[in-house]
């Protein structure tokens, strides 16, 4: 077993059974005297992956380069990109359509006002690492680089019909 089968094992442990996110408590919960709220990250459903995805795709960011553990990287997109990173997080830590529906854009507001951009950098890279989302936006970028129905008008107008 090369030292790749380890690492993705290891991440597939880790998403089975859930990596904890400590997040500043929602106001509500601080008026009672709770400071933090736990979110576990698990392994994202095909639904939180488009999600994510159509998130990620207004970001330019190298995954490759995060999927090594390049936190340089994960630096420069949240001092390009806060706000969308904070959504993306958000989205990932939610994973279920209700609850991104109605709770991804307060999350997301919490997350950007409440983490420090280290923290952010963090957690950004954590999320892309331990999600496999990378492969997902990829397959999602070549086919709409490979538009089959792009060579099917063309082809109609060339041939005059």
């Amino acid at each position: 077993m090369n030292e790749l089968d380890v690492q993705q094992r290891a991440a597939d442990v880790l998403l089975d059974r859930g990596v904890r996110v400590k997040l500043p408590a929602p106001f509500w919960y601080r008026i009672v005297g709770v400071r933090h709220k736990s979110y576990i990250l698990r392994r994202p459903k095909l639904g939180t992956l488009i999600a994510m995805s159509r998130i990620a795709s207004g970001i330019d960011v190298d995954f490759d380069k995060l999927d090594e553990g390049n936190i340089q990287e994960a630096y420069r997109v949240v001092a390009e990109h806060g706000d969308r990173v904070a959504e993306f997080i958000a989205v990932a830590l939610l994973n279920n359509r209700h609850a991104i529906e109605r709770h991804a854009v307060s999350l997301a507001r919490r997350i950007a006002w409440g983490i420090s951009p280290d923290r952010l950098a963090e957690v950004f890279s954590l999320v892309v690492v331990l999600s496999g989302v990378q492969d997902f936006l990829s397959t999602i970028r070549f086919v709409s680089q490979t538009n089959v129905m792009r060579a099917t008008i063309l082809s109609q107008k060339e041939s005059g019909s």
